[in-house]
């Protein structure tokens, strides 16, 4: 496929990664259900924690505290005891009773669909706030991470002033790719998964599926990046076999 445009370059990308997607999604629990409020549960014991981390500890929680009500109504130090291997328990704890509240006392206990209202939560930040209404709704709602991020502005040469994840042009950017699919739930949890196992911070340039057309890799030091990714790479396996 010649790429000749912009537009061109976006479905190309979009394209790629859904593709490699259909053999490289992750399993998680959250990802097999469909309730709101069980998926910003999810996002909220996710923020600032590796997924690894969260699978053991997230049907345990989702089972004891799976509505509004049963975790506004749940003992803080017992809450934050239980997601304690989670990290920064006890401010989670606080922020995760605090959200259940407000959803009672404003929503009747319900998970608002709009990324404005989710963002007026307590602790609930712009990703969280579009992931709900993605994941839960499948809104066509931008997800940016800041590995999100990381793949976005090396393949399409974005530039963006601050962290590349809060910034409005990277967002706006992604709201673009988005508008390209027939899915968002299905491309954005692609596109965390390739940003995850391929586009990483350590890139696996090899054996990624859109390198030809990948900005990153056609800039002034792309070539010698690749050699540098395929090298890291490489020894990463070899101490793996070991």
């Amino acid at each position: 496929m010649k790429i000749a445009t912009l537009k061109q370059k976006k479905q190309f990308f979009v394209s790629g990664v859904l593709n490699w997607g259909k053999n490289n999604y992750r399993y998680f629990p959250w990802r097999q259900v469909k309730d709101p409020f069980l998926i910003l549960l999810a996002e909220m014991l996710l923020s600032k924690t590796p997924a690894w981390r969260v699978e053991p500890v997230y049907d345990k929680i989702a089972k004891t505290y799976g509505s509004a009500e049963l975790l506004a109504n749940a003992s803080q130090a017992a809450l934050a005891t239980e997601i304690e291997p989670l990290g920064l328990h006890n401010k989670r704890a606080e922020q995760l009773i605090e959200i259940a509240k407000s959803l009672l006392e404003i929503y009747n206990g319900k998970v608002p669909h709009k990324a404005r209202q989710l963002a007026e939560l307590s602790g609930v930040g712009p990703y969280i706030a579009h992931a709900v209404p993605c994941f839960a709704y499948e809104e066509p709602a931008a997800v940016v991470d800041s590995n999100v991020a990381r793949v976005l502005t090396r393949f399409f040469g974005l530039d963006c002033v601050g962290r590349p994840a809060l910034s409005k042009t990277v967002w706006e950017f992604a709201a673009t790719l988005v508008a390209e699919t027939v899915s968002a739930r299905q491309y954005n949890y692609a596109l965390l998964d390739f940003a995850a196992q391929v586009c990483a911070s350590r890139p696996k340039c090899r054996t990624c599926p859109i390198r030809n057309v990948c900005q990153f890799l056609a800039a002034e030091g792309g070539p010698k990046q690749f050699d540098r990714a395929v090298q890291q790479s490489n020894t990463i396996e070899t101490t793996t076999r070991r």
